[in-house]
């Protein structure tokens, strides 16, 4: 072998020790340069997190002579070592948890009952007017057969008459199709249902319910997924109650006032809507099945009732229940 030969190997050896290659039986250099790329995303973008306006880290990586071993340093401005710059993205990440809501907004939680709806608010009187003035004047339609005591008119249905989609019975084509305005959809209450529909609540099968004393509703439930109806009173009194049964037996109740406020009920639970008062005059709200998934956090108000904690409600299912007495007439809203 010549000289000058042995001196170019030589200084090749020397040039790939340096550079980091991949020299001897384990390939060491390739897994440093592997090590020394991964370092190079990582630490910027760990520093970039933990305090993008008042840290920034730069990574410096050496190589060391022939051993082949890697260096790193970090120097950071308004930081002295590694340790704060931990510390740091430690203290992000809670500020960051602190920001987020505690609460899933889907599904909602199971024990919500009712809450206002958050910034609505209508002219009741100009729906009272109207419904005096409009809707008594167009013939009612009885929700059971036979039973008087409990009418409506619909405001939307699927083929747009007035009478489809308020009777308790539910052939034909499904009711997620009541979209039609009707001849009654227009006026005070088409402003009504379009303020409805900016708040981003979809709805179907809108009508004009009246319950005077002595319906005997039964607890039922409508659907057996999570539902909401949305009720805005029109007339009520005192005695108008929306009600839900409980597990252990106990009845929750719920006057709405006619004051101009929307409230979110859920129907999908044992609920009921009586009237106990012989005397006291009709029930009458405008009521809104809404499409699933549309209710968020978003929407509900100030007033509202979650149950307390370790309480459920009843299984789904259809029974008469007795008449009331004054331990289960519950909460009043102002």
């Amino acid at each position: 072998m010549s000289l000058q030969s042995s001196a170019g190997d030589l200084l090749a050896s020397r040039n790939s020790k340096r550079q980091g290659c991949c020299v001897g039986r384990h390939g060491r250099g390739e897994r440093d340069n592997r090590k020394v790329t991964l370092a190079l995303v990582i630490a910027p973008l760990a520093a970039i997190a933990a305090a993008p306006s008042a840290i920034t880290a730069l990574l410096i990586v050496q190589s060391k002579g022939s051993s082949g071993d890697i260096s790193r340093q970090h120097r950071a401005v308004n930081s002295s070592s590694s340790t704060f710059l931990i510390r740091g993205t430690i203290l992000a990440c809670r500020r960051r948890r602190e920001r987020v809501p505690s609460f899933r907004r889907e599904p909602m939680p199971r024990e919500l009952l009712y809450s206002e709806l958050a910034d609505f608010k209508v002219d009741v009187a100009e729906l009272r007017k109207y419904y005096e003035s409009t809707v008594l004047q167009s013939p009612a339609t009885d929700h059971v057969d036979g039973m008087p005591t409990y009418q409506g008119w619909a405001l939307t249905s699927r083929d747009g008459s007035i009478a489809d989609g308020v009777k308790a019975n539910r052939s034909g084509p499904a009711l997620t199709g009541a979209v039609t305005p009707t001849p009654l959809c227009t006026d005070v209450i088409r402003d009504t249902l379009e303020k409805v529909e900016s708040l981003g609540l979809r709805y179907f099968r809108a009508r004009i319910f009246r319950l005077d004393h002595g319906y005997p509703m039964e607890f039922h439930t409508d659907v057996r997924h999570e539902a909401w109806r949305l009720h805005i009173p029109i007339i009520t009194a005192e005695t108008s109650l929306f009600q839900w049964e409980l597990v252990n037996g106990e009845i929750v109740s719920v006057h709405l006032p006619a004051d101009g406020r929307a409230w979110l009920v859920r129907v999908d639970q044992r609920h009921r809507a009586i009237n106990t008062s012989e005397g006291a005059g009709d029930r009458v709200h405008v009521v809104q099945s809404i499409v699933r998934g549309c209710v968020s956090r978003r929407h509900f108000g100030a007033n509202r009732y979650v149950l307390p904690r370790g309480l459920r409600l009843g299984p789904a299912r259809r029974n008469p229940h007795g008449p009331l007495n004054s331990e289960q007439v519950g909460n009043s809203i102002a």
